[in-house]
């Protein structure tokens, strides 16, 4: 502890050592207490207090208004507390010189500031704390000192007007002024305020500086315990503020005013700054950062030649300049981000540093060379004449900025490093390892070097280019700008990317010398055939041609490719392979030889599963034909584009089989609704009850041969019928492997009303509406088809004799929509729409042979036949009739078919109800079976084909079961299922009437 005056020190000792010994030991010397009156301003005065006397207990300080506040002590005390209560006035109390004070603790409960001060030869002694805001003043001559082990007064103020403080351990809120401060640990700062304390710090003490203020130390302090700054900042207002020991940043800001030179060594815990705010100040000693980030910021200037190390990054924020001068070793990232940072000698930037570079920022060689880890940003980097070497941390960064002066670039490491600004530097670049992209300009450089195994890259501008190594233009793909001449060494490596219309692509303003490999790189998109790409120009002329010529990847199976040269380009040019021979290889003829020698070669693999699927082949026969005579297939690229195995599907694709649905649905709604006209039930028309076969023998009731038969109903003798009705279908048609038409899965429902009229007695004739709708879908993705249908018809029955004869006629309409998807060249929502005609017609007689027991056999025959008109059509998607879709002929489909059979019909009672059913087997044969398209590909002129779509077996067989109900005289239920059973065809359907007559 510091006692500079040998007279205060004898007399605070002795006044200390009795305040050990009567603190400790609770003295009742000491319990005295009194709340002062202060008629006078003599604190030693007993009648100044209540009670009395003077106390050495607790001396209270209150709000009496006419107690004086300016209290002098004019004798040595020693006091227990001084306490001022919570609504206390503002009071001052001044020693006289010569005397002390000793006391255990100072309270202020108050909210205003009370004040205690020191005078000459005199001192304030406090052994454990002051609570409250307080100002402890020590004069010229005098000290405050703490005398606990550890001691708080962290709400109060130290002015030294002359005067020292000494403790051994304490935590104050504020210190300023001059004298001297004799310390073991002095911890200060907690009242955030800004303060300047310009005595001196002795030795041994350690500083710490809490809070947010700013604390200014402009003497030359001596204390080799070392700073730290936990929070706010220290200025240094003179080159020995921090003494001579280690400055320990904590988050804290460690400043300087004025022109400084700071040896002291610094050491980081937290993220900290170091702050010039003006002039010039050098930091000699080292600065470990340690993981922590540091920051170098101010409008001063700052000059460290000290060595930066740790892993922490390194920020120059602020505007004024940080010069680094020492062989930095640290790893963390650089950042200027405002300001200059400045090289101050050759290396001194951290050599696997990243260093990015605001804008609006500037980093300055200043003519030495560097080599950093990499560089980015978008400020500027003046090299002066120095070389900067990046790329060592092997990552990829872009620099937008500028870099400029007389000096290189070196690009080392495994990395990319793209300048995207117009810079103007002038000495030469090197691309040593890695990739230098150039998509802004260095065409001010001297010249570009391409080591081998290094890359350059970019759609900027270059100067004058030699590469050894690989030249890689563009940005997927893209054009690099020479701006002299170009040499390509037998070494070297032009990779040129083709991305749809467009490819990487040189210009060179002076000569281009070609040697090397030039490898071809497809990346997909919708290629150009017969539409040069040019990969090299060069407006001084071209020598040499490239020893290699290679792909990577491929253009497809459907493609050629070739490079050709001129005097001064490099071209690439695709065309388009024959599809035909790719969708239907033919297999080598083996010539003839007596005996074979050796036997034929196997045939390639067929596609589309057949040997030649003929749809397909049609499609690329029509395509291939347009092409022979000029047409460009370049939108139908996509397709070129795939490997061969794929290729015959997506040709496929583009046949449009779905259209070949519409006649289908035609055919069976127009079928079924002949049936349903022709009592599709089983029973007669205007029959006196379910008494024969329907369909093909609907008047069996009236053969002579059954008018004796038990139980024989009479023919009803009602003139009209009106009936309801309810059919439909289900099934799959499987396309013809040897077409390769798809497989069609094909549905429809109908309702049906008709009126039917007796002619004769044996004679009946009918009209008949119907509804409804029909949908069909493609195996495949193929496509789908819906259709709202509407029919109409007429129909009529007789007999000739034995004989049952019966006829209809209908007419059909079908709004059809089509939809598909051509998925190779990314079409969806393919659309057409068009109304299909059809006219139908079904003649069918049978003839009773037998009966028994209530049974009858009748033997049917039955022709039918359905013509369906389609007109022209242009298919759509979003973008209206493009390149692919189709634009459809008009078209006739005619199916006919002739059928033979037979037919047991019953007659039963159900109680009181008749009950008539039926079974029918029948063999079809099928005349006529048309499911043909014809097209022209949009987009490709003269590319036209005919396809074919899923058709029924020559043959099937007809199954029918049916009954009909007697409901009452006039009204009667009627059911029945059938189905059409070949080898590529199974349909089920069936219907329901009721009728009622009249």
């Amino acid at each position: 502890m510091l006692y500079r005056n040998t007279t205060i020190s004898s007399r605070l000792a002795l006044l200390l050592g009795v305040s050990v010994t009567a603190f400790a030991a609770g003295s009742p010397a000491l319990a005295q207490t009194a709340d002062w009156l202060g008629a006078t301003g003599d604190f030693n005065l007993g009648s100044n207090w209540t009670g009395g006397a003077v106390p050495t207990g607790t001396a209270t300080f209150t709000n009496s208004p006419t107690a004086m506040r300016n209290v002098t002590v004019t004798t040595d005390n020693l006091i227990n507390t001084i306490q001022f209560n919570s609504n206390a006035l503002a009071y001052t109390l001044l020693m006289t010189p010569n005397h002390s004070l000793v006391i255990d603790s100072v309270i202020n409960n108050s909210s205003v500031e009370q004040t205690l001060i020191t005078a000459a030869g005199g001192a304030i002694a406090i052994r454990t704390s002051v609570t409250g805001a307080t100002t402890l003043i020590a004069t010229v001559g005098s000290f405050v000192v703490f005398t606990g082990p550890t001691s708080s007064a962290v709400g109060s103020r130290f002015i030294g007007q002359g005067g020292d403080l000494s403790a051994n351990t304490l935590s104050i809120g504020s210190i300023e002024g001059t004298g001297t401060i004799g310390f073991g640990a002095l911890s200060v700062g907690s009242l955030n305020s800004d303060t300047t304390y310009a005595g001196r710090i002795d030795t041994p003490v350690s500083l710490t500086k809490v809070g947010t203020g700013a604390l200014t130390l402009s003497g030359a302090n001596v204390h080799t315990g070392g700073t730290t700054i936990t929070a706010g900042s220290i200025i240094a207002a003179n080159n020995a503020a921090f003494g001579t020991g280690l400055v320990t940043l904590n988050g804290g800001i460690l400043a300087t005013t004025g022109a400084r030179t700071l040896g002291n060594n610094v050491s980081l815990t937290s993220s900290s700054a170091i702050r010039v705010l003006n002039a010039t100040a050098t930091f000699s000693g080292g600065i470990a950062t340690g993981g922590h980030a540091l920051s170098l910021d101010g409008a001063g200037n700052g000059i460290i030649s000290g060595v930066i190390s740790g892993s922490g990054p390194v920020t120059k924020s602020g505007t004024g300049t940080f010069t680094l001068s020492g062989a930095n070793t640290y790893t963390g990232a650089t950042l200027v981000d405002a300001g200059t940072l400045l090289a101050g000698a050759a290396g001194s930037l951290a050599p696997n540093s990243t260093l990015t570079v605001a804008t609006g920022a500037t980093l300055a060689l200043n003519g030495f060379n560097q080599a950093i880890g990499s560089l980015a940003g978008a400020g500027a980097v003046t090299l002066g004449a120095a070389t900067l070497s990046t790329g060592s941390d092997n990552g990829g960064t872009t620099f937008a900025g500028v870099l400029s002066g007389t000096g290189s670039l070196t690009k080392v490491g495994t990395g990319a490093f793209t300048l995207a600004g117009a810079n103007t530097y002038t000495g030469a670049t090197t691309v040593m390892g890695g990739k230098l992209v150039v998509n802004g300009s260095i065409a001010s450089s001297s010249g570009v070097t391409v080591a081998a195994g290094a890359t350059l890259g970019g759609s900027g501008q270059v100067p004058s280019l030699t590469v050894n190594g690989t030249l890689a233009p563009g940005n997927s793909p893209g054009t690099l700008t020479v701006n002299g001449n170009l040499v390509l060494g037998a070494g070297s490596l032009y990779l040129a990317e083709v991305q749809g219309a467009v490819s990487d692509r040189i210009n060179v303003g002076g000569t281009a010398a070609l040697g090397g490999t030039l490898r071809i790189a497809p990346l997909g998109g919708a290629y150009l055939f017969s539409m040069p790409y040019t990969l090299l120009a060069a407006a001084g002329g071209r020598s040499g041609t490239f020893g290699t010529v290679d792909t990577t990847g491929s253009f497809g199976d459907g493609v050629t490719s070739a490079v050709s040269y001129t005097g001064n380009d490099v071209q690439l040019t695709l065309t388009p392979k024959p599809l035909a021979p790719i969708v239907d290889p033919e297999p080598p003829v083996a010539p003839p030889t007596e005996p074979p020698v050796t036997p034929p070669a196997p045939a390639p693999s067929p596609r589309l599963g057949v040997g030649r699927p003929a749809n397909a082949f049609a499609v690329a026969s029509g395509i291939d034909a347009a092409v022979a005579n000029g047409a460009n297939p370049s939108a139908l690229f996509g397709i070129y584009n795939l490997p061969a195995a794929a290729i015959p599907a997506a040709v496929n694709s583009l046949s449009g089989e779905v259209h070949t649905a519409a006649p289908a649905m035609a055919n069976s709604a127009a079928g079924r609704f002949l049936g349903t006209m022709l009592d599709g039930s089983g029973s007669g028309r205007l029959s006196g009850a379910p008494n024969g076969p329907g369909g093909a023998a609907g008047f069996t009731a009236d053969l002579p041969l059954k008018q004796d038969a038990p139980g024989r109903p009479t023919l009803d003798p009602a003139r009209f019928s009106l009936w309801g009705a309810t059919f439909g279908s289900t099934g799959r048609n499987d396309g013809d492997r040897s077409m390769g038409s798809a497989h069609r899965n094909l549905s429809d429902a109908h309702l049906a009303v008709g009126v039917d009229i007796r002619l004769g007695s044996n004679t009946v004739a009918g009209v008949a509406v119907a509804g409804g709708q029909a949908r069909a879908s493609l195996s495949g993705g193929l496509g789908k088809a819906e259709a709202d249908v509407f029919q109409a018809g007429l129909h009529g029955r007789t007999t000739i004799g034995a004989a049952n004869l019966a006829a209809a006629l209908g007419y059909a309409r079908l709004d059809t929509d089509t939809s598909r998807a051509i998925p190779a060249l990314g079409r969806t929502g393919v659309t057409a729409s068009y109304a299909t005609q059809a006219w139908s017609g079904r003649i069918e007689a049978s003839l009773p042979v037998a009966s028994w027991g209530g049974l009858t056999l009748s033997p049917l025959a039955a022709f039918q036949a359905v013509r369906a008109n389609s007109p022209a059509a242009i298919e759509r998607d979003g973008m209206g009739a493009t390149a692919g879709m189709l634009t459809l002929a008009r078209r006739t489909d005619i199916t006919s078919r002739s059928e033979l059979g037979v037919q047991l019909d019953a007659n039963l009672m159900a109680g009181a109800t008749p009950v008539t059913g039926f079974v029918r087997a029948a063999w079809a044969h099928y005349y006529q079976r048309d499911a043909d398209l014809a097209a022209a590909l949009n987009g490709l002129s003269g590319a036209r084909f005919a396809v074919t779509g899923a058709r029924p077996d020559r043959n099937a067989a007809l199954l029918a079961a049916g009954a009909d109900i007697r409901l009452s005289q006039s009204v009667s239920l009627g059911m029945r299922v059938d189905s059409e059973l070949s080898g590529n065809t199974h349909r089920i359907g069936g219907n329901a009437q009721l009728r009622v007559s009249f």
